[in-house]
């Protein structure tokens, strides 16, 4: 938040809905044994559009799997795709054994390494499309310190990067800014469409839902009320998405295991905290 620079910005939390369950693991691993030559279909079954499996079955085949992209050891690399072969699952007295499809498999220690690695890519992907479109942010970063420069001094020293968020696990949090509203409305609908069609192309979902998927909105300049105003429902605040979808304003936000607050007061962040410290020593 820069006071000074009267920008127009969006801060965008976003959420998905069960993503360590519906992870495909052919982005990650490659395809299952026995089933190398055959990844667009095995794509499709599990549940993606012919499009988007054909494109991203391309893109394996062309590429590689995330492991080999990262120059795992290719026996490494096959016992992680073993491993996940063919699992499978019994519920109770149920006589019949579940196939498990999608996910990381419970109490295996690579499921979570196999979720950061798949969003990770999406991500990439993402940033990809974004940049084409002009909406990444370029700041000084210094590989050897903080990624802000903390004077004239350290920014002339620093290379010019761009960026686009700041991800914990699934804990997604994307900027945007702008010189006007107007400005800011069209890039928030070029950033939702694309999220959303990156997304849905990896297999993942996101919870629009309150208190799961929501951002926090400023408008500043010429117009700001005008535009503030069209985005009032009996529901509150809210962004249309994609497919009609909504996306709810709110004034503050958990991140994070911190309160980022629109209005940059530091109360509700103190208040949150001294909650948190009590209940601790409690």
């Amino acid at each position: 938040y820069c006071p000074q620079a009267k920008l127009s910005a969006i801060l965008l939390f976003l959420d998905l809905a069960e993503a360590f369950d519906f992870v495909i693991r052919e982005f990650v691993m490659g395809a299952p044994q026995g089933q190398e030559s055959n990844v667009s279909n095995l794509l499709e079954q599990l549940g993606l559009l012919t499009a988007d499996a054909t494109e991203l079955a391309s893109e394996i085949q062309a590429h590689g799997s995330f492991l080999e992209m990262c120059g795992v050891d290719s026996k490494v690399a096959k016992h992680v795709v073993a491993l996940h072969t063919g699992t499978w699952f019994t519920v109770g007295e149920l006589q019949d054994a579940l196939l498990t499809q999608k996910g990381g498999r419970q109490g295996c220690k690579l499921g979570g390494l196999v979720f950061n690695f798949l969003y990770a890519r999406a991500l990439k992907q993402l940033q990809g499309r974004l940049e084409v479109k002009g909406l990444l942010l370029s700041m000084p970063f210094r590989a050897s310190g903080a990624p802000w420069p903390h004077g004239a001094a350290e920014a002339e020293d620093a290379l010019s990067h761009t960026v686009m968020d700041t991800t914990y696990v699934d804990d997604e949090c994307i900027m945007l800014a702008a010189s006007t509203p107007a400005a800011l409305d069209r890039h928030i609908d070029i950033l939702l469409d694309e999220i959303s069609a990156v997304l849905r192309a990896f297999g993942l979902t996101i919870d629009w839902s309150k208190d799961k998927t929501e951002a926090i909105l400023l408008y500043r300049g010429r117009d700001a009320g005008i535009h503030w105003r069209l985005r009032q429902t009996p529901d509150g605040p809210v962004i249309v998405g994609p497919d009609g979808l909504k996306l709810h304003v709110v004034t503050s936000y958990k991140h994070v295991g911190g309160t980022v607050v629109g209005t940059a007061n530091y109360t509700v962040e103190a208040r949150a905290r001294a909650k948190s410290a009590l209940s601790t020593w409690c």
